[in-house]
C-alpha cells in the first residue's frame, strides 16, 4: 500500500495487498477498474483403499476398506484492500460553509470522504470418508453366479482446523439486543462450543414431535 502513496498502517489492516477499489470520485466519470478481487484456494485430497481377495472353492471373497481425506482451504475477498470514495470536501475553501473544491484534487492528495476495509477469514475445512466392505461371488454353475456383499460407510461432516465454523440459533436470546433491553432472539455461535447444545436439543425435540405425526 505504501508503494502507491497510501499510509503504511493500512498494510496490517487489509486481507491482501492489492490496489484499492476507488468507488467514485464525485463529478467525474469513473475510470477505475475493479482491481480488488482476490481468490486463493488449495484443495488437496488423499485416498487409501486396500483390498484382499481369496479364492476358496466356488467362492471369490473380497474384503477391503476405503479412506478418503478431503481438505478445502479457501479465501475470497471482493475488496481486498478496501473501497474508497472521494469528493470535494477536503479541498473546499471553508469546510463549515463549503465553497469550491475539486474531487479529483482530493483524490490526488489521498483524502477520501468515505471508505471501508473488510477483513476476511480464510477457511481450512476437512472432511473424512470411511468405509469397509466384504463381497462374495459364489459361482453356483457355469451359467449362474450369485453376488453377495455388505458395505458400511460413514461420510463425516466438515470440520474447521481453527474452529471458525459458525451456526445461527434462532431461539437463543440475542446478546446485542439484551444489552439494549430488547427482547429479540437470534444468536451466532461456534459449532465447537456449548452454544450448539441448544440446537441439538431443539432438533431432538422436533424429531420426537415428528414421530407422533401431524397435528
Amino acid at each position: 500500500m505504501s508503494r502507491i502513496g497510501w499510509p503504511a498502517s493500512l498494510n496490517q489492516q487489509v486481507s491482501f495487498r492489492v490496489l484499492p477499489v476507488i468507488t467514485s470520485v464525485s463529478g467525474i466519470t469513473s475510470f477505475f477498474g475493479e482491481s480488488g478481487t482476490r481468490i486463493s484456494a488449495k484443495v488437496p485430497e488423499g485416498t487409501l483403499a486396500p483390498s484382499l481377495t481369496k479364492i476358496w472353492g466356488k467362492h471369490s471373497i473380497r474384503a477391503g476398506g476405503d479412506l478418503r481425506l478431503g481438505r478445502y482451504n479457501f479465501i475470497q475477498a471482493n475488496s481486498a484492500s478496501g473501497n474508497f470514495t472521494f469528493d470535494q470536501g477536503f479541498t473546499t475553501l471553508d469546510p463549515v460553509h463549503p465553497s469550491g473544491g475539486f474531487s479529483f484534487a482530493s483524490f490526488m492528495l489521498g483524502y477520501p470522504s468515505a471508505g471501508s476495509v473488510t477483513t476476511v477469514n480464510p477457511i481450512a475445512a476437512q472432511k473424512i470418508y470411511r468405509a469397509l466392505y466384504v463381497q462374495d461371488d459364489i459361482h453356483l454353475s457355469r451359467r449362474l453366479t450369485l453376488n453377495l456383499g455388505l458395505r458400511w460407510e460413514l461420510d463425516g461432516p466438515f470440520s474447521e482446523r481453527y474452529n471458525r465454523l459458525s451456526f445461527f440459533d434462532p431461539n437463543a436470546a440475542s446478546p446485542l439486543a439484551a444489552a439494549a433491553g430488547l427482547n429479540v432472539n437470534g444468536k451466532l455461535g461456534l459449532v465447537d462450543s456449548p452454544d450448539r447444545s441448544s440446537i441439538r436439543h431443539l432438533l431432538a425435540a422436533c424429531l420426537a414431535d415428528g414421530r407422533h405425526g401431524p397435528r
